[in-house]
């Protein structure tokens, strides 16, 4: 058996969600999780606080561009296209990066 193919030869496999193999779908695992690993929900609120960081702190620089873009529209246009350049990409990446 160990040399034979193994899932490969279980196309069907390959395209159900790897859950399904199990017998269980993401609500299923994610509360089985949270009951028998008490960590999760401490990781949970901090990946919410993080992101609630995250999302202020956008706010706070889109106030502060405005507000230069006031004084000098030039300089800025490049300014703002950098940065939702930039916030597009880290949100594309992982919209909890930091």
């Amino acid at each position: 058996p160990a040399n034979g193919p193994g899932l490969a030869a279980l196309p069907y496999l390959r395209l159900r969600h790897p859950l399904s193999v199990l017998g269980i779908n993401y609500q299923q695992f994610l509360r089985h999780y949270l009951e028998h690993y008490p960590i999760a929900p401490g990781r949970i609120q901090e990946l919410e606080e993080r992101r609630r960081r995250f999302v202020e702190a956008c706010r706070a620089r889109e106030a502060a561009f405005d507000a230069e873009y006031q004084r000098n529209p030039q300089r800025m246009d490049f300014d703002i296209l950098t940065f939702t350049i930039a916030l597009t990409a880290s949100e594309v990446i992982n919209p909890l990066i930091e």
